[in-house]
């Protein structure tokens, strides 16, 4: 392998390597599924006969996903919070969303703006909301996953007020209430 010797910034050079790099990555994949398909090897032994530190069976299987064109090479090269979520997006599906904006739902006092949003500049709430386990959420998909987050925080278990409280041995009700056997044993548990 060549390296280029580095004088003065060149943007072009930079771009080329980096190029260059993600298609020997798409070549290593491609390598591992040989040696697991033709040759009768498992990630293991490939990890084995490699010899190097770095090279682990955990990597050899992101390789092999390379290889087997289930992930793109671009797609581990990206540092975002839609990085995880692209993985598990059909190979075909992948190229257009690397590059494309996916409307975002947004609901404001009850005003609802959809904004084209860059899958590089998610956030990881927007993914969440954004991608399902099977791909892009519909505009109206991800407005019912709204509500239903909105639902779920309403309905979130708040600590249960009890309407007593116990003073000098007694009970004493602050509001008229209801009591179920569990209150009423807690009530007797709770005096003694």
């Amino acid at each position: 392998m060549q390296t280029a010797q580095i004088t003065s910034f060149q943007p072009h050079l930079l771009v080329q390597c980096i190029t260059d790099g993600i298609a020997a990555w798409q070549t290593a994949g491609e390598m591992v599924v040989k040696a697991i398909d033709q040759g009768g090897m498992c990630l293991e032994s490939i990890a084995e006969a490699c010899q190097s530190d770095f090279i682990s069976v955990d990597v050899l299987a992101q390789f092999e996903r390379i290889g087997r064109k289930q992930v793109m090479p671009q797609v581990f090269a990206l540092s975002c919070a839609a990085q995880k979520h692209l993985e598990r997006l059909p190979y075909s599906e992948q190229p257009r969303l690397l590059h494309a904006a996916v409307p975002v739902v947004l609901i404001n006092n009850g005003k609802v703006d959809i904004l084209d949003v860059s899958v590089r500049n998610l956030t990881r709430y927007q993914c969440k909301q954004v991608f399902s386990a099977n791909g892009v959420r519909s505009i109206e998909a991800q407005r019912a996953w709204l509500e239903s987050e909105r639902e779920k925080k309403t309905t979130q278990t708040t600590p249960r007020q009890v309407p007593w409280i116990f003073k000098q041995g007694k009970v004493i009700f602050t509001e008229a209430c209801e009591l179920t056997r569990h209150d009423l044993a807690s009530l007797l548990t709770q005096l003694a």
